[in-house]
């Protein structure tokens, strides 16, 4: 039975699902310390891991292989995130206020089952519309592909 314990341990690890997700303190602390990571990871253009965060409603827009190869395609790198306030807003929604390159940015997360997830709809509106577009039309927009 422990081996079986492993394996999925591993499994859960491979799909880039965060291996505290199932009891992730519900505290500003541990917002911050997921919000960082997220940013690094997204900076970097490790993308999975960053579209593993999403909430359900945000995955709904793009699959997690189509998030992938789109990122692969057309890279970003806008530079390391800055964290500032974190504040509770209403019963659902938390924010988290962060600079890059002196751009202030508010991105908006929920805490689920035990999890931290982050809301592309209420965070980036704007990338839910680029990501309904087929690949071309997304290639276009974001200036990756003429």
């Amino acid at each position: 039975m422990k081996g079986l314990w492993i394996i999925l341990a591993a499994v859960i690890a491979c799909l880039g699902i965060p291996a505290s997700s199932a009891s992730e303190p519900n505290t500003a602390d541990q917002l911050r310390k997921v919000a960082i990571t997220f940013n690094n990871n997204y900076s970097k253009n490790s993308i999975g891991p960053v579209y593993d965060r999403w909430d359900t409603q945000s995955q709904k827009i793009i699959t997690r292989n189509e998030y992938i190869h789109r990122h692969q395609l057309c890279a970003t790198n806008p530079g390391a995130a800055i964290i500032g306030l974190i504040s509770k807003i209403g019963n659902q929604y938390w924010q988290v206020h962060y600079s890059i390159d002196q751009a202030n940015l508010i991105d908006y997360w929920s805490y689920i089952n035990g999890a931290w997830r982050f809301s592309l709809y209420k965070s980036n509106p704007d990338a839910v519309a680029l990501y309904k577009l087929s690949l071309s039309e997304y290639e276009r927009k974001v200036g990756c592909k003429p």
